[in-house]
C-alpha cells in the first residue's frame, strides 16, 4: 500500500488553481496584445529571469545544475527528459491564444481533458522512469467521475470555438510528459529549483523560436498594456511549476493529474464567476462538473492502490 500524502495533494489542488490563474494573466495580456506568442514569449522569460537570480543566489541550486550537467554529459540521464520545458511553453502560448476567446473554465477543462488521458497512460504503464501505479477499481472509478465532471463543464461549446479547443486539449496532453519529466530531472540535479529553473529555460527557447518563426506572419506588438498585473504570469508559472516539480514523485503523475485538474476547474469557475477574461455565462452544469471533479479527486487519492 502506498503512502498517503495529503501535503503533496494540498499543494498539487493548489498549484492547480495557479494554472487557471495563470491562463486568466496570460490570455488577458495575449488579447492586450493581440499576440499570444508575444504574451507567452514575456510569461516565460520573466520566469527564466526570477528562477536565474534565485539560482544564483543559492548554492544549492548552482550544485543541482552542475550536477544535471554532468549527468546528461555522461548519458545518465537522457537529454530528451529535460524537454518537458517545451511542452510546458506550448501550454502557455495556447493561454495566450486562446483563454481569452474561450473564457477561463471552457479552457481550462479542455486541458483537464487531455491532461488526465496522459496521467492514466504515464502513471498505469510507469512511463518516462516514473513508479508503475495499478489503475484499481476505486482509482478507475474516480478517475472516470472526474472525467465526467469535466464533460459536464464543457457542455456544449459554441461553434467558432470548436477549433480553438483542440489547442488546450493538445497542450493537456503533453503535460503528462512534462510532470514526468521535471520530476526525473529534479531526481537527478538533487533540487527542485534547478529542475524548475531547466523547465523554464526549455520553454523559454521553445517559445522564441516559434515567435522567431512567426514575425513574418504576426510581427511584433506595436503596444503594451500598463496593467502590471498583466506581466504577472510567469511568477505564477514558477510556483505552480515547483510544486510539480516536489509533489509527482512523491504522489505519481496520475494522482497528480487529478489534484491539478480538480484545482484547475476550482480556480476557473471562481475565476469567470468574479473576474472573467471572455463573456460566458457561469451556468449551473459548471457548478455540478467542479463538484464531480472533487469527489472523483477523492476516490483517486485517499486510498491508493500498490
Amino acid at each position: 500500500m502506498k503512502h498517503f500524502h495529503p501535503f503533496y495533494l494540498l499543494l498539487s489542488l493548489i498549484a492547480g488553481i495557479f494554472i487557471a490563474l495563470q491562463s486568466r494573466i496570460n490570455g488577458g495580456l495575449g488579447l492586450a496584445l493581440e499576440d499570444g506568442v508575444s504574451a507567452a514569449l514575456y510569461s516565460f522569460t520573466s520566469g527564466t529571469l526570477v528562477l536565474g537570480v534565485i539560482v544564483l543566489s543559492m548554492p544549492s541550486a548552482r550544485k543541482g545544475i552542475l550536477q544535471l550537467g554532468k549527468k546528461l554529459y555522461s548519458g545518465e540521464l537522457p537529454a530528451w527528459m529535460i524537454l518537458g520545458g517545451g511542452f510546458g511553453g506550448f501550454l502557455v502560448m495556447t493561454q495566450g491564444l486562446a483563454a481569452g476567446s474561450l473564457g477561463i473554465s471552457l479552457f481550462t477543462v479542455a486541458v483537464v481533458a487531455g491532461q488526465g488521458i496522459s496521467a492514466i497512460l504515464i502513471d498505469t504503464n510507469g512511463l518516462f522512469g516514473v513508479e508503475k501505479r495499478k489503475l484499481n477499481p476505486a482509482r478507475l472509478l474516480g478517475a472516470i467521475t472526474v472525467l465526467v465532471g469535466v464533460a459536464l463543464v464543457v457542455g456544449e461549446p459554441q461553434s467558432k470555438t470548436g477549433l480553438l479547443v483542440l489547442l488546450p486539449l493538445s497542450a493537456g496532453l503533453g503535460l503528462g510528459f512534462q510532470q514526468a519529466a521535471n520530476g526525473m530531472v529534479r531526481i537527478s540535479s538533487g533540487s527542485a529549483i534547478a529542475a524548475t529553473f531547466m523547465n523554464f529555460a526549455v520553454g523559454t527557447l521553445t517559445i522564441l523560436i516559434v515567435k522567431v518563426l512567426t514575425i513574418p506572419v504576426t510581427g511584433v506588438p506595436q503596444t503594451y498594456p500598463s496593467d502590471i498585473w498583466l506581466y504577472a504570469g510567469g511568477a505564477v508559472g514558477v510556483m505552480f511549476i515547483a510544486i510539480q516539480v516536489v509533489a509527482v514523485s512523491r504522489i505519481g503523475v496520475l494522482s497528480l493529474g487529478v489534484m491539478l485538474g480538480t484545482g484547475q476547474l476550482v480556480g476557473s469557475v471562481l475565476i469567470d464567476l468574479v473576474f472573467p477574461v471572455a463573456e460566458r455565462e457561469l451556468n449551473l452544469l459548471t457548478v455540478y462538473g467542479v463538484l464531480l471533479a472533487l469527489i472523483g479527486a477523492l476516490v483517486v487519492n485517499v486510498r491508493r492502490g500498490s
